[in-house]
């Protein structure tokens, strides 16, 4: 069976370092080092350099940047699903 995936509206703003992103929280680590998390229903999630943050409603997830532009296509701002 094949399935495609329903259209949606979701908020996403791309994260760098240095860049601040709702949902991302930096944990410090040894020799000035952070990493990049965000919490979702499965406990802390990792986030890498060029992921985007995807908030649909009260969930707050990482998308790969590859797999985020094979998914997600811009829409105007005013667009609700």
């Amino acid at each position: 069976m094949k399935f495609r995936r329903r259209p949606q509206v979701v908020d996403a703003e791309q994260w760098f370092p240095g860049r601040e992103v709702a949902g991302v929280i930096l944990e410090a680590q040894k020799e000035g080092e952070a990493h990049a998390f965000v919490l979702t229903a499965r406990g802390k999630v990792q986030v890498k350099p060029g992921d985007w943050i995807v908030q649909d409603g009260q969930v707050v997830f990482p998308v790969n940047g590859l797999l985020f532009n094979k998914v997600y296509e811009a829409c105007s701002r005013e667009a609700k699903a």
